[in-house]
């Protein structure tokens, strides 16, 4: 795996889930691919050629928002509440996001839709942090998305993880991966 020879750019988006930065699918090039030739598509900001890149990031877990586990949760959630009261006080309201439930209940899948609500919190929480003298350098957190696999089923169809890069200079190596096809 060669080093990065090109400079990344993200694009700055509301509609993030995990905030703003570079997002990679965590072991899943085939969902990656999917995701250029289904999602990119339809936004009309996308003018070059699609391109999924393999990455070795380092993170020190200090630096991490690592939804896989809880010990970040607490955080979020006192983060949301302070963001409530801050939107209230100016007397604006809260980002609007579709609920997964009211997904499954009126579409029978959940889909990729903006995440407006997720990436205030987490790009706030971020800036926080920031402020104590905790540099986060990435988040991640794993995502439902698609069909359940059978009835009843708690496995999605393209349920996945995901990081994504709020300081580009953790990002060691990289490539481009080859598109296969199973």
């Amino acid at each position: 795996m060669a080093m990065c020879q090109a400079e990344f750019v993200s694009e700055h988006s509301d509609d993030h889930w995990l905030g703003n930065g570079l997002y990679f699918f965590q072991d899943a090039p085939y969902r990656a691919w999917e995701w250029t030739e289904t999602y990119l598509p339809g936004r009309k900001k996308v003018q070059a050629e699609t391109a999924v890149v393999r990455a070795v990031i380092e993170v020190n877990k200090r630096e991490l928002i690592d939804l896989l586990d809880i010990q970040w949760m607490e955080v979020i959630k006192r983060e949301y509440q302070y963001q409530l009261k801050a939107y209230k006080e100016i007397q604006n309201s809260a980002p609007k996001q579709q609920s997964i439930m009211s997904q499954l209940q009126t579409k029978n899948k959940v889909i990729s839709a903006p995440h407006r609500l997720d990436c205030d919190i987490i790009d706030s929480t971020v800036r926080l942090l920031k402020s104590r003298g905790l540099n986060i350098r990435a988040t991640r957190a794993a995502f439902i998305e698609g069909e359940a696999l059978f009835k009843n089923a708690h496995l999605y169809d393209r349920a996945h993880v995901q990081i994504v890069v709020h300081d580009y200079s953790i990002i060691k190596q990289c490539r481009l991966e080859q598109r296969t096809r199973f």
